[in-house]
């Protein structure tokens, strides 16, 4: 397995790269609101208000960036044809649990807990019930199942660098979480 993912993410060409590091904004902007939360509420009146318009911002732009590129990758011709009923059936059961436990945490814990209120001072209210009860971090695994729901619709016909980027982009919410449990 170790091999088969070095060698998925070697073999990215350099705009597939380029596309990792603008993947790559938002989980710094994490890390560093995480690890450094008195930064922002320094200079924002509204901490966690504008951190969720940051977050959203670096949201657009990595959708954008991704849509960017597969537009102008010719590989990426996605068409119904080219996928068969096991895709779809795949491909929907991870994008309607990656959502269903992307749409629980806004319900559970809101805008204050998704976006560091805790952090940034604002009181946030510990839940346990769904989805924390499903796994530990359900944005980041609702987020991974999301792209992967999305990768495994087109990949037969994708570009071999979109593997690489969701490994990747796997691997950004992976630390995320192993920076908000140990720093």
């Amino acid at each position: 397995v170790r091999s088969h993912m070095a060698h998925v993410l070697w073999n990215m060409d350099a705009d597939a790269w380029a596309v990792c590091g603008i993947l790559s904004l938002p989980h710094l902007l994490y890390a560093w609101l995480w690890t450094r939360p008195q930064d922002l509420r320094n200079v924002a009146e509204r901490p966690v208000a504008t951190f969720a318009n940051l977050a959203y911002a670096l949201k657009g732009v990595q959708f954008a960036t991704v849509i960017y590129w597969w537009m102008q990758t010719r590989e990426n011709v996605f068409e119904w044809k080219d996928t068969n009923l096991m895709q779809v059936i795949l491909a929907a059961a991870l994008l309607a649990i990656g959502q269903a436990l992307n749409v629980g945490i806004y319900r559970a814990i809101g805008k204050p807990g998704v976006y560091y209120g805790c952090r940034l001072g604002e009181s946030v209210s510990w839940h346990d019930g769904f989805p924390f009860n499903v796994v530990r971090h359900p944005q980041y695994v609702g987020a991974v199942l999301t792209v992967w729901g999305m990768v495994s619709l087109v990949f037969r016909t994708a570009h071999p660098g979109l593997l690489g980027m969701a490994t990747f982009w796997t691997t950004l919410y992976t630390i995320t979480a192993l920076v908000e449990d140990y720093l």
